[in-house]
């Protein structure tokens, strides 16, 4: 594994100058979106992304990841 490989830019296009990153950035969504419908797709979605890499190489940052998404989401659903 590359020490160089930064899951955050190659799975979601986030630089470095945009972090920390937030949960609306990290689920590609509009700062304060408040629609669970949207919210929910955007976490699926951003889920869907990664999902694919948790058998290969970046095993562990992906499962990282996910339990930032799943995190994520979990905030900006909860009313």
């Amino acid at each position: 594994m590359s020490e160089n490989f930064d899951p955050y830019f190659e799975w979601f296009d986030i630089a470095i100058e945009e972090r920390p990153i937030n949960y609306y950035r990290l689920l590609d969504l509009n700062r304060f979106e408040s629609k669970p419908e949207v919210i929910s797709a955007a976490l699926e979605n951003q889920i869907n992304k990664v999902t694919e890499f948790l058998d290969g190489e970046h095993h562990a940052e992906t499962k990282k990841i996910l339990e930032e998404l799943r995190i994520a989401g979990k905030v900006l659903l909860d009313e």
